[in-house]
């Protein structure tokens, strides 16, 4: 799924893989997400913080990835490998709930979180 943070817009990328932004018109500084998930299994990143059924992957500042997880699913472990393939960070027994990520900036990444109930994988383009 491709979600359009500014104006809320969801597109499922199976079923349309094109997309366009014009560039002059916004401020694209954190303005698209793409997320990888199970249909149903989480909500919208632009609902409230403290969704009860979300795990949360969004940019804190510029070099630094927050993750959080629902109180009732911890974090078992994160790895964030930058567009490459090139692993940046892996962490097993996190055993909480939020987890901050140093990383360089201006970069894209792909981050895998495993909770003790579900696996989320998104891309994340570091401003």
């Amino acid at each position: 799924t491709l979600l359009n943070l500014n104006t809320g817009e969801e597109q499922n990328l199976k079923v349309n893989p094109e997309y366009v932004l014009n560039y002059d018109s916004v401020d694209t500084d954190g303005y698209l997400f793409i997320e990888f998930r199970k249909a149903g299994t989480y909500t919208n990143v632009n609902e409230e913080k403290d969704c009860i059924r979300c795990i949360r992957v969004y940019q804190k500042d510029n070099k630094t990835i927050g993750v959080e997880s629902p109180i009732d699913d911890k974090i078992d472990n994160i790895t964030v490998w930058e567009q490459s393939g090139k692993m940046l960070y892996n962490k097993f027994q996190i055993n909480h709930t939020v987890h901050n990520i140093s990383v360089s900036p201006h970069q894209a990444c792909v981050v895998r979180v495993a909770t003790e109930s579900s696996t989320y994988v998104v891309k994340l383009l570091m401003k």
